[in-house]
């Protein structure tokens, strides 16, 4: 624009070379090419400080934009325990009924109704506390649904997070069911190793290959020692 401006008044500074100073048009010329002069700088700062405010906004933009694709790349991660291997690995094991929710200042308390304990028996659990998202671990649960929890103890709180098992109770096998009453707490002696692809080595007799990871069969079976070492049940 600049540029244009110059242009155009270069030519009517010619013109005006060929009208004698003195004349009055020539002074009413002058000073309304004056006024015109200083309204176009005037109209270009305001457009550099548009500008100006449009980079530095769309600069602020991309740095909250890389700053959350970091924090995305650095959500929560875990491998999905085995039934059995959350059992053993919690303080409290429960099947609760979600009642209430409420929102805390970096986390999200959960009003349980408790249906039955299956670990830590000498405790009701009136609520549960978790991350307020999922990137921190965070669970999220639906009011009056039933679930199989398995946490944390912590000043008093029980804590539960995306890295435990916290299925709906709907989903939970019968053979699961018998392993949180019956199998499981037996089979604590033992680890279980997650294999994706074989060969897998054990190098202990104390651990159980799960090699069906994620599927129901693998979920299923409860590793419990017997002579000595491990196997699945």
């Amino acid at each position: 624009m600049s540029t244009l401006r110059g242009k155009y008044f270069r030519e009517l500074y010619v013109v005006l070379g060929t009208v004698s100073k003195g004349n009055t048009f020539y002074c009413n010329l002058r000073l309304t090419l004056s006024l015109v002069g200083s309204f176009c700088d005037i109209w270009v700062t305001i457009i550099r400080f548009q500008m100006t405010r449009y980079v530095s906004s769309f600069i602020t933009l991309l740095v909250l934009f890389l700053w959350r694709v970091e924090d995305i790349a650095e959500a929560c991660k875990c491998s999905p325990p085995h039934p059995q291997q959350a059992f053993c690995d919690a303080d409290i094991v429960i099947r609760a009924k979600v009642v209430g929710k409420k929102a805390l200042s970096n986390e999200i308390k959960y009003d349980i109704q408790q249906i039955k304990m299956f670990k830590c028996p000498n405790q009701v659990i009136h609520a549960i506390y978790t991350a307020s998202s999922p990137a921190a671990c965070g669970v999220t649960l639906e009011i009056n649904k039933e679930y199989l929890f398995t946490g944390k103890l912590e000043t008093g709180r029980m804590h539960v997070t995306l890295c435990g098992y916290n299925p709906p109770w709907e989903d939970v096998s019968a053979a699961q069911k018998n392993g949180l009453t019956r199998l499981y707490k037996s089979g604590c002696d033992c680890k279980i190793i997650h294999c994706n692809s074989l060969p897998c080595p054990i190098s202990t007799t104390d651990a159980c290959l799960w090699m069906d990871w994620g599927t129901n069969n693998g979920q299923n079976l409860a590793c419990i020692k017997s002579n000595g070492s491990c196997a699945w049940q």
